[in-house]
């Protein structure tokens, strides 16, 4: 899952899954990112786009 949030407070939790903490844009080139994450940027950045999911199929397009 992917989080978007102008303000937070408060601890992040991890999990078995992995290590969670937040990274400024600056350095997100930085890290090994999830597979499409830079391509799923776009909503994170946008203030017209709320969501995104995959349409299953052979391609899994995205649809914001």
């Amino acid at each position: 899952f992917f989080y978007k949030t102008c303000d937070f407070s408060g601890e992040l939790h991890s999990s078995e899954e992995g290590k969670v903490f937040w990274v400024p844009m600056e350095k997100i080139s930085e890290y090994r990112l999830a597979k499409d994450f830079e391509k799923n940027l776009e909503m994170f950045l946008s203030e017209e786009i709320s969501e995104l999911f995959y349409e299953p199929g052979e391609d899994w397009l995205r649809q914001y």
